[in-house]
């Protein structure tokens, strides 16, 4: 009998495993894509293999980002927007030799530390939650322009793409409202 119950329960432990189902059906292509990468760090692939990136895996992510760059000596500040990263060595007393060599030295910082833990999480976590069904973000970006009056309301996804190409009329934009343009750029759904 405790044979047969041991049975059971490996069929029915065995049964519970299969395929992991995408929450996000529309973002597999990228998760195939990242997961796919063979320089892509194991502390996001861990976060990548189950096809969802929670908050709370974003959120770590972050945090040890900002670790990872505060080990160089830099100071990160982070907020809903995104992030700054200022070198308390250098003021405006430094010479330009001094702030050349402190910006090479964030730009590595923040390249090997976004490689180690943000890069892929990142940019998959802010699509789903911008756009989860994957949708063209141009049109929801030029929405957003038009629902925030950065653009007249004729404005259109081809203008704004002519326009990125660098051709087409020049846009003429509402420069007042340039923290608008970024947010309409990094999630359009939310202003």
């Amino acid at each position: 009998m405790g044979a047969g119950l041991l049975g059971i329960l490996v069929f029915a432990v065995a049964g519970c495993s299969g395929p992991v189902v995408a929450p996000y059906p529309a973002w597999q292509a990228e998760f195939d894509r990242a997961l796919a990468r063979d320089d892509l760090s194991d502390f996001q692939r861990h976060i990548l293999q189950d096809f969802d990136v929670t908050d709370a895996e974003y959120d770590e992510a972050q945090q040890r980002w900002q670790g990872c760059v505060e080990d160089y000596g830099f100071t990160v500040m982070m907020s809903s927007g995104g992030y700054s990263v200022e070198d308390p060595s250098t003021n405006w007393g430094s010479t330009a030799a001094e702030r050349e060599a402190a910006q090479r030295l964030m730009d590595e910082a923040t390249d090997e530390c976004g490689m180690e833990y943000t890069w892929e999480v990142g940019s998959i976590y802010r699509g789903i939650k911008s756009n989860p069904e994957h949708d063209n973000p141009t049109v929801a970006q030029v929405e957003c322009f038009v629902r925030n009056g950065i653009v007249d309301p004729d404005f259109t996804v081809e203008d704004f793409d002519a326009y990125m190409m660098g051709g087409g009329d020049p846009i003429e934009l509402d420069r007042s409202k340039d923290y608008v343009i970024v947010w309409c750029m990094q999630d359009p759904s939310a202003h």
